[in-house]
């Protein structure tokens, strides 16, 4: 008996750590490398980053040139274990965010496709994004 208690509360632990892991290892600035869009075509891109903060906080910066960068603050949270929904903070963005970010709106949501020590990949329905650990 003590024995097969030992082991669901192994399992209940393992598990529990597994559950929460993808929103530890997205925390972290990331460089977006390239965008695959659905149509077939590929962007390569450097300037821009993903700050994912604390599991709560999100920071998008674009660097405009070699003195200049343009920052956008907001929030997360995760709908499902593979999601990230980020909402853009309207008074702590920059303008024309959505047209450099290539979102649909200032509320996004993203399926987490793979998450590694130096390597992110999210999608909405279009695109896929592919980061490098910075």
């Amino acid at each position: 008996m003590k024995n097969l208690l030992s082991i669901i509360l192994f399992s209940l632990l393992i598990f529990c750590s597994c559950e929460d892991d993808m929103q530890h290892k997205i925390n972290g600035q990331w460089q977006l490398k390239t965008i695959e869009y659905n149509n077939g075509t590929t962007e390569k891109v450097d300037t821009i980053f993903y700050a994912f903060q604390k599991e709560a906080v999100f920071s998008f910066t674009l660097l405009e040139n070699p003195n200049s960068t343009a920052i956008s603050y907001g929030y997360l949270d995760f709908p499902s274990d593979n999601e990230i929904m980020i909402t853009i903070d309207q008074n702590q963005m920059f303008p024309n965010f959505l047209e450099i970010s290539r979102w649909e709106s200032y509320e996004q949501i993203f399926q987490v496709d793979n998450v590694s020590s130096d390597q992110l990949v999210i999608s909405d329905k279009e695109k896929k994004y592919i980061f490098n650990k910075h």
